[in-house]
């Protein structure tokens, strides 16, 4: 479950993106999140791993609070796709690419 409580995003350069949002998803269930470039799609979802942290309010993935959680951590939880594929290839093969993620997060073969 993805619960986010009154969460507010501002960047440094003041610019405020996300204000007051407030939304529960329910385990298993399937959301697209659209809307026009620049409206806070990406801001909100990099809430989700701990790349950006909230400026108030709270986002809890399967009860873990983001704000004092490790990007590894919730790694194990949630998982990350770039709208451009060169942004998110790391290996030269399909083999190493498929094994980077569980090699990362200490999984064995």
């Amino acid at each position: 479950m993805i619960s986010v409580n009154n969460l507010s995003f501002k960047y440094p350069s003041g610019v405020e993106v996300l204000n007051d949002i407030s939304f529960t998803i329910p385990k298993g269930a399937f959301v697209a999140l659209i809307g026009q470039n620049g409206a806070g799609k990406t801001t909100l979802l990099k809430q989700f791993n701990s790349l950006l942290r909230p400026t108030t309010g709270r986002v809890l993935i399967a009860g873990i609070d983001t704000s004092s959680a490790t990007t590894g951590k919730l790694a194990q939880k949630v998982g990350f796709l770039f709208q451009n594929p060169d942004h998110q290839i790391f290996m030269a093969n399909v083999e190493r690419e498929i094994g980077f993620g569980p090699k990362n997060l200490g999984l064995s073969k």
